[in-house]
């Protein structure tokens, strides 16, 4: 009995030490509650990525790193940060949730009445675009309106400051292009006769949308600095995004990979570089 109350003891953790692994399975518990994505849609947040480690990261899963988990975590509050600040203006076109009842309210800049009186608990809610003719399916950040009538599509990233993203829009262009794609998808998928997107009076919503232009909000996380940037809509680019949609459902469904599309941003960062006959292998 003595000496199991030395080796107890000997092997306590510090206090930094029981810090870290406390703050590690906190970390893997609250990940472990994500909703899993239907794996039948296309997921439009992925259009811009090679389809080739979009496939196998559906058929394998993403990495779960810690360092990756909390990355991904910071990143999903400071943009939910983000759409309370727009929707406290007013100006915000989305859903609203009630959080106490769990009902999901209409469409608007505001809440409208929940029924269980508890207006502190109503918060913004993105819209959801679903084509099942086209098998995609997205979550646009949020509609700004800008000049009225109209309403404007932002979509918020964070980036890190390596990309200099404050010297101009040249840069979102030379580091993350795939960005713009994933805009300008959700910009002309959310015109489509086909798409479906609940609670929402999708006549009035059309009515107001400004079809023409987009806005990527960017928050560098070296400077804290906001830098909004307006893009065009691209047809031409969301025909060829959607012809890659269906190759992707193509592969799948004939259980292949699709052929890899080399970039050396994305393929630096790969996590199936070394399996991968695109742009090399990882040192």
């Amino acid at each position: 009995m003595k000496f199991s109350k030395i080796a107890d003891k000997a092997y306590e953790p510090s206090l930094t030490e029981g810090f870290k692994h406390l703050f590690e399975k906190g970390i893997n518990a609250v990940n472990a509650r994500e909703q899993k994505r239907d794996a039948k849609f296309f997921h439009i947040s992925s259009i811009g990525y090679c389809l080739k480690s979009t496939y196998l990261n559906a058929k394998n899963g993403k990495e779960t790193g810690i360092s990756f988990l909390k990355k991904v975590n910071f990143g999903t509050k400071l943009h939910e940060l983000y759409q309370e600040y727009l929707a406290s203006s007013g100006h915000f076109y989305g859903n609203w949730y009630c959080k106490r009842c769990k009902t999901i309210l209409p469409a608007g800049f505001t809440p409208g009445d929940c029924g269980c009186g508890d207006d502190a608990r109503i918060e913004y809610s993105e819209l959801q675009l679903l084509n099942s003719q086209y098998k995609v399916s997205g979550h646009p950040d949020g509609f700004l309106r800008l000049k009225k009538p109209k309403i404007t599509l932002q979509e918020i990233k964070t980036i890190s400051p390596y990309r200099k993203i404050a010297e101009g829009p040249q840069n979102v262009d030379k580091y993350v292009p795939e960005h713009k794609r994933q805009c300008n998808f959700y910009l002309h998928i959310a015109q489509d006769p086909s798409t479906r997107i609940p609670n929402v009076d999708v006549d009035l919503f059309l009515a107001m949308l400004d079809t023409k232009r987009y806005v990527l909000v960017y928050h560098d996380k070296g400077s804290d600095e906001t830098v909004p940037y307006e893009f065009e809509a691209d047809k031409a680019l969301y025909e060829k995004d959607l012809a890659r949609v269906a190759e992707y459902h193509k592969c799948v469904k004939e259980g292949r990979e699709p052929a890899p599309e080399p970039s050396p941003q994305q393929c630096r960062y790969c996590d199936w570089i070394n399996a991968c006959n695109g742009m090399g292998k990882k040192p």
